[in-house]
């Protein structure tokens, strides 16, 4: 009865009474800052997650295999740069082609000069 009857006399630091009320107004300003943000989120349907029932097994598609995919990939680029390869020895050809009638044109033209040189020294000696 003595116990009850007696009050404890308990002092509480300064500092701990400081930290106590400090961590009540960051509670108090973090509960306010929440509300605030709360009515801005937007509402998740989570209905919208739900994935549809399968009936049967063919009704699942499941998605290519990346090795297949980056395999075709790389035929596809290797198709396209053989292409453009072709293409550029086609080009190739008809500018050797071109070539070719250009030297002939121009052995016409050096056979002619020259033939006209001969000409004009077997005339200009008689």
């Amino acid at each position: 009865m003595e116990n009850e009857n007696k009050k404890l006399n308990i002092e509480i630091p300064e500092s701990t009474l400081r930290i106590v009320k400090e961590a009540q107004e960051s509670y108090r300003r973090l509960a306010e800052n929440i509300a605030n943000i709360i009515p801005k989120l937007p509402k998740i349907d989570i209905l919208k997650f739900q994935l549809p029932e399968i009936k049967t097994f063919e009704e699942i598609k499941l998605p290519p295999n990346l090795d297949i995919v980056r395999e075709q990939n790389a035929w596809e680029r290797h198709k396209e740069i053989l292409d453009v390869e072709n293409a550029v020895l086609g080009i190739q050809t008809e500018i050797l082609k071109e070539q070719k009638s250009t030297t002939k044109s121009t052995q016409w033209i050096l056979f002619l000069t020259i033939l006209g040189i001969i000409a004009t020294v077997l005339f200009s000696l008689k």
